[in-house]
C-alpha cells in the first residue's frame, strides 16, 4: 500500500468518524429536545389540573326538600362534622378543605343547604372557623 493510498483510507476513515459523531450530536440534540419539550408539557399539565380546583360554593334555599344538604351549626368545633370557612373571593373557595363561598343565585351553586332548627334533623354538624387554617 503507497503513501497515497493510506492517506486516503485515513481520509475515509476520518469522514466515517466524523459522519458518525454528527448523526450521533443529531440524535442526542433531538432526544435532548423532546426531553425539554416533555418537561415543559409535564409541568403545564400538572400547574392545569393542580390549579383546577373544585370550588365549594354554597346556596341556602327557603325549603328543606330544595336542599343537598340539610346542616345545623353547632357550638363548639369538637361537635362538627364538617369546619368550615366562609370565603371572601369565589378563587378561594376549596371543597377539599371546606372552603365555602356563597353565591347569589342557586344555578351557581354546587351544594345547596337548608340551616335545620334541631340536631338530629340534620345531615351534618357544622361550625365556622375564624381562620382558613382552621379547617379539617
Amino acid at each position: 500500500m503507497t503513501k497515497r493510498q493510506a492517506t486516503q483510507q485515513e481520509q475515509i476513515q476520518w469522514n466515517r468518524q466524523v459522519a458518525r459523531e454528527s448523526r450521533h450530536k443529531k440524535d442526542w440534540n433531538l432526544i435532548n429536545n423532546v426531553g425539554w419539550i416533555g418537561v415543559i408539557v409535564t409541568v403545564l399539565i400538572t400547574l392545569l389540573i393542580g390549579t383546577q380546583c373544585t370550588a365549594q360554593t354554597m346556596y341556602e334555599v327557603k325549603y328543606k326538600t330544595q336542599a343537598d344538604l340539610l346542616v345545623y351549626e353547632v357550638q363548639y368545633p369538637e361537635q362538627a362534622d364538617i369546619r368550615y370557612w366562609i370565603a371572601p373571593y369565589q378563587s378561594q373557595a376549596n371543597e377539599t378543605k371546606h372552603h365555602w363561598y356563597w353565591v347569589q343565585y342557586q344555578s351557581q351553586a354546587d351544594y345547596t343547604i337548608y340551616w335545620v332548627k334541631y340536631r338530629s334533623q340534620a345531615d351534618r354538624l357544622v361550625y365556622q372557623v375564624q381562620y382558613p387554617t382552621e379547617t379539617h
